[in-house]
């Protein structure tokens, strides 16, 4: 099913998100949609690690700030464990020709190892205002909050969707899908 939508595209097993996802937009930026939707279920992890350059820095009269090649925040994890950011992602799909973008991320955060993560994001800008109305984000799980396969987002929702006779409005989704999920308890 491709639930309106004239194209799907559908992807496993990524080792390296970002990259592929620029593939993607390079092949498409010319493209004009009306929608365009990104589903992500896999690994998430919330990276507080920031590395610092000392030979990076600004000076002013009386500070020296050192300048992060890091960024704290939601990162999607490749399948051999490389990190792209969720402020990235935006920031990359706003580069398709799209009237509206959804982003839905269905990410288990459970460590299961000792693992190191580390995500390096050069500066960026913020999302210009005339497209703040135009993005919807749906994570998976309120942020630092555990998710499992067995209790994901995407399985909820799809459990919310079958039992209504209309889905819900998109503003309402993540409401509904706790609401579902307090129900259950």
């Amino acid at each position: 099913k491709t639930a309106g939508y004239k194209s799907v595209k559908v992807v496993q097993n990524v080792s390296d998100i970002e990259s592929f996802l620029a593939g993607y937009i390079e092949e498409h930026q010319l493209l004009e949609m009306e929608r365009f939707h990104f589903h992500y279920s896999g690994h998430g992890v919330f990276n507080a690690t920031i590395e610092l350059d000392p030979n990076c820095y600004l000076r002013a009269v009386d500070e020296t700030i050192l300048v992060s090649s890091g960024i704290v925040g939601d990162c999607l994890v490749g399948i051999e464990g490389k990190l792209y950011s969720v402020m990235e992602l935006k920031t990359d799909l706003l580069k398709l020709k799209s009237e509206r973008w959804t982003v839905t991320l269905d990410m288990c955060r459970d460590r299961r190892s000792a693992m190191k993560y580390t995500v390096c994001i050069q500066n960026m800008d913020p999302v210009p205002h005339e497209y703040l109305s135009k993005i919807a984000i749906l994570y998976g799980t309120s942020e630092l909050h555990r998710a499992r396969d067995s209790n994901s987002f995407t399985c909820e929702l799809g459990r919310l969707v079958r039992s209504r006779r209309t889905p819900p409005y998109i503003v309402d989704i993540t409401g509904k899908v706790n609401e579902s999920w307090d129900q259950k308890k």
